[in-house]
């Protein structure tokens, strides 16, 4: 198969948005496709890391670039995750296909000397009671969903909330860093990048 018939599959360069093109570059192949070949573009999202989402325009900045580069014929195919797109596309673009499900839950991540400690058992579910307990009444709890810290302040009404960007492994080293005393972020993507244990 010649190069002319490579397909140009964009994403952004994050950790996930790499292993979902990777799956589906290899999914295309399997089914007897051409081959694909990974384009990484920077989008608004990845270069605006200081500020919060919600202050800086929402979720949609991460797709726009890549949007844009579908319709301007840069790139054949886009993958994005569902949770970054709008729920209009643009004219001219369509969802042509979904990866399988992963679990769509939200997973609360502790640092790993409080999971060693048995504050929680690594890979297995901490009842909120518990969970409410090992924090204390004022935790310091990262995230950048408005979503999630709507739902966390009915648990915790004195609990401090930090916007936190960045990769997977930055997150992580962070928390256990002490800069938080909990994560809360999507199971999906640490079970699909290999850290479903630290749920």
């Amino acid at each position: 198969m010649d190069n002319a018939q490579e397909l140009r599959l964009g994403t952004r360069g994050s950790q996930l948005a790499l292993w979902q093109a990777k799956t589906v570059a290899a999914r295309i192949a399997a089914a007897g496709g051409p081959p694909c070949r990974i384009v990484v573009i920077k989008t608004d999202g990845d270069r605006l890391q200081e500020r919060p989402l919600s202050e800086i325009g929402g979720k949609g900045l991460f797709v726009k670039e890549i949007e844009d580069a579908l319709l301007g014929g840069e790139i054949d195919l886009a993958v994005h995750s569902s949770k970054d797109m709008s729920a209009v596309l643009p004219d001219g673009l369509t969802i042509a296909g979904v990866l399988p499900r992963e679990n769509p839950l939200d997973a609360v991540v502790l640092p790993g000397g409080k999971q060693r400690s048995g504050i929680g058992d690594r890979g297995s579910a901490m009842s909120v009671e518990r969970l409410v307990a090992a924090l204390g009444s004022a935790p310091s709890i990262g995230t950048g969903s408005v979503r999630r810290i709507a739902q966390l302040t009915r648990l915790f009404p004195g609990a401090r909330f930090t916007g936190i960007r960045g990769n997977l492994d930055t997150r992580l080293r962070k928390l256990d860093e002490g800069a938080h005393d909990a994560l809360v972020l999507a199971a999906a993507g640490l079970t699909r990048l290999g850290f479903a244990a630290r749920i």
